[in-house]
């Protein structure tokens, strides 16, 4: 499973620049500078190197891998530094942003020699047998402190790229390469990525070949460094049990008869949004307990940002209600339409409530239960969705669609199929079916042979039956009548283990007529006509 982590582990040095001439000293230093940054040739041999290092403990030889580790791939991160750490600048915001990157690279390197350094106490402890006193967590707590200086460096450097960009005028600035970047280098990651090759190679050293997504978890959770051996052997039971309570199970229920028995398993919401004059209100009732937290949030065309700031929590009353209103600006009030979503996700609430709902969900029943991701890991949640014009006078009720998996539901050979294809004056309303995996991320685009389009795009994720449904903003007319109009939908792999264990780390595993080679594996593409469905 870890046999290309590397290409979310390793710094990538983004192509951010290109078509650069310039006329003055500082422009053309620039200019050169991100000319050799983007032509890294240390950078692509440390992730081929670091790559080499964990398919050999993959492959099952932890002290081997150790070997590699020490001999090929920290001289090639301490060459990196090295290098960096000399350049001979001129320009001040030059040397600013180059130091972003030797802190950056710094991380990675110091990442490197304390993985070394665990690898080496658990050989040790485990030659000794010594599993009930491992001792290697001061230096993933390191680690995990490098992860967070990491990440505050992502935005520092993010910052003074578009502060350069903007000082050179024939600097062009790639935006869609930043897009997602800080999502990426979330620390809450990275400390899961680590976490998870230090359990391989303890499996690798101890022999054991089961899965090991929660056995971080267990291990950093048990009380005074509890037997590790014991741990390792009895953590997939309950893991297992937590998973069956949300699996193969058929929900006909009457939401009504749910409503007044706080504190149920069962969660359920029934919940209406309003606009009245610039003021959008939603208010609902629940039968989550007193005190939990309800997170409205709204999303325009699918889009990952929230938009016109309406995102509020909410606390629940002792008889399960919520409510919150949320001003508009004057003239924000577009008419067009947009998501929101009402959730309650146990991972976030109070530990007298978790022990109701289960740290991660994994005790919740009902039809308002949702698969999402928490730190690449697998979560419970119950969430209900309202699609709303932005107009005043408007109403929507919060509802909850049934999961109908197909039979084939989680198998290699993908398909796609459009189900819903409803067309309004602002926007197209898609459903796709899919027997895609759910948590599989999934990117659709607006193509039109000849013309150059900006904004017709959504990114998102399959839910849990295969299917996913979002919005596009439309074309204008003429467009639809006189051109082709392709609907361009992709499904890659995005860092979530239960997506990663089917699929690979590249999607190497995918199979069928829509899988696509790429630079990083496979994919899987799928295009419609506008023509074809309406």
């Amino acid at each position: 499973m870890l046999k290309r982590l590397l290409l979310v582990l390793v710094i990538t040095l983004p192509f951010f620049f290109t078509g650069c001439f310039f006329l003055n000293a500082d422009a053309k230093e620039v200019e050169q500078y991100f000319e050799e940054f983007n032509e890294e040739e240390l950078e692509a041999e440390l992730e081929k190197t670091f790559d080499e290092t964990l398919n050999i403990i993959s492959n099952g030889d932890a002290e081997k891998g150790l070997a590699h580790l020490q001999e090929e791939t920290i001289p090639i991160a301490e060459e990196l530094v090295d290098k960096y750490e000399n350049m001979e600048l001129n320009n001040e915001d030059l040397k600013e942003f180059n130091s972003h990157i030797v802190t950056l690279l710094t991380g990675d390197r110091d990442r490197l020699y304390l993985l070394e350094e665990i690898f080496q106490i658990l050989i040790d402890d485990i030659s000794e047998n010594n599993l009930e006193q491992l001792n290697f967590f001061d230096p993933l707590e390191e680690i995990m402190d490098i992860n967070e200086i990491m990440y505050e460096t992502f935005k520092k450097m993010i910052d003074k790229i578009y502060d350069l960009s903007e000082k050179f005028d024939q600097l062009e600035l790639h935006e869609d390469k930043l897009e997602g970047i800080l999502d990426e280098k979330e620390p809450e990651i990275y400390d899961e990525l680590y976490g998870l090759i230090i359990i391989e190679f303890l499996f690798v050293l101890t022999e054991y070949d089961d899965d090991f997504d929660a056995l971080f978890d267990a291990i950093l959770e048990a009380e005074e460094k509890e037997n590790i051996e014991d741990i390792i052997k009895n953590y997939r039971q309950s893991e297992s049990d937590a998973d069956s309570s949300n699996d193969d199970i058929a929900y006909d229920i009457d939401i009504g008869e749910f409503l007044d028995k706080i504190g149920s398993p069962t969660v359920v919401f029934d919940a209406e949004a309003s606009i009245q004059d610039t003021t959008l209100i939603v208010e609902g009732k629940s039968n989550l307990v007193e005190g939990t937290t309800v997170v409205l949030e709204g999303r325009m065309y699918g889009s990952q940002s929230n938009v016109y700031g309406l995102e509020d929590k909410m606390t629940v009353n002792k008889n399960g209600n919520f409510q919150t209103e949320i001003q508009f600006e004057d003239g924000s009030l577009s008419g067009e339409p947009v998501e929101l979503s009402l959730h309650y996700k146990p991972a976030n609430a109070d530990e007298d409530i978790q022990e109701i709902h289960g740290e991660k969900g994994e005790f919740l029943e009902g039809p308002f239960v949702r698969k999402y991701v928490s730190s690449m890991r697998t979560a419970h949640g119950a969430f209900t969705y309202a699609l709303i014009d932005l107009k005043e006078d408007e109403t929507a009720t919060f509802t909850v669609s049934e999961l109908d998996p197909p039979v084939d539901y989680g198998e290699l050979d993908i398909w796609m199929e459009v189900d819903v294809f409803e067309v309004f004056d602002k926007y197209y309303n898609i459903t796709l079916k899919s027997n895609l995996l759910a948590l599989t991320d999934v990117r659709a685009e607006i193509e039109v042979p000849n013309y150059t389009l900006a904004g017709y795009n959504y990114r998102g994720k399959i839910g849990d039956d295969g299917s996913i449904t979002f919005q596009l903003p439309r074309l204008n007319e003429s467009i639809e009548n006189e051109e082709d109009v392709i609907f361009n939908v992709t499904a890659v792999f995005d860092g979530v283990l239960e997506t990663i264990e089917l699929y690979g780390m590249d999607g190497e595993n995918f199979e069928g007529n829509l899988v696509e080679e790429s630079d990083r594996g496979k994919r899987i593409v799928y295009e419609f006509l506008l023509e074809d469905v309406y």
